[in-house]
Formats: structure tokens, C-alpha cells, sequence
């Protein structure tokens, strides 16, 4: 995602579902004003990546995510209690 009027400004989003895929966001039709989520209007929710020198330290913000308006080209950031602030990309696996 990248901003029109400062092009250095930008951020890797993610769909959370690729690596958590219980995330779930459960909304309400007024709890996304901005957003003017109407029937039939198409959204999708992404998640802000931070990513540090040692790209195996990516982290997502579960607790911020976007939900797009896809419909008619609006986000909004929500906050989710109880989500990680950086929850690791690469999970560790058992061996």
C-alpha cells in the first residue's frame, strides 16, 4: 500500500488468513463508519507487516488491521482486543 501524495510512504500488507488462519474480525455494520460498507459491496481485511533487517523477523499487526472498501476504493484501521501487535510471520515448527 502506497501513498499518492508521498510516494516514500508505503507498507507491506498482508492477508492474515496465509498464516493465522483463525484470525477472525467480527464487525458490526456501524462500526466501520468511514468504510460506507453497504450490501453488496466487496471488503477484504490485510494487516500491516513490519519488516526488520532479518527477514525472518517479519511480524503482522493482528490488532490493527485495514478493512478495505473494496467497492468504492475507502480503508479504515480497526483496533482488536486480545490480537499480538507482532505476531511472527514465520512460525516456528516442531521438530
Amino acid at each position: 500500500m502506497q501513498s499518492e501524495e508521498n510516494k516514500a510512504l508505503s507498507f507491506l500488507i498482508l492477508d492474515p488468513l496465509l498464516t493465522y488462519p483463525d484470525f477472525s474480525l467480527t464487525l458490526g455494520k456501524g462500526d466501520l463508519p468511514d468504510l460506507n460498507l453497504e450490501d453488496g459491496d466487496e471488503h477484504k481485511v490485510y494487516v500491516i507487516a513490519t519488516v526488520p533487517e532479518d527477514p525472518t523477523k517479519i511480524t503482522l499487526n493482528l490488532q490493527g488491521p485495514l478493512v478495505f472498501n473494496m467497492t468504492k476504493k475507502l480503508v479504515q484501521q480497526v483496533v482488536v482486543e486480545g490480537q499480538d501487535i507482532q505476531a511472527p510471520l514465520l512460525k516456528k515448527t516442531e521438530s
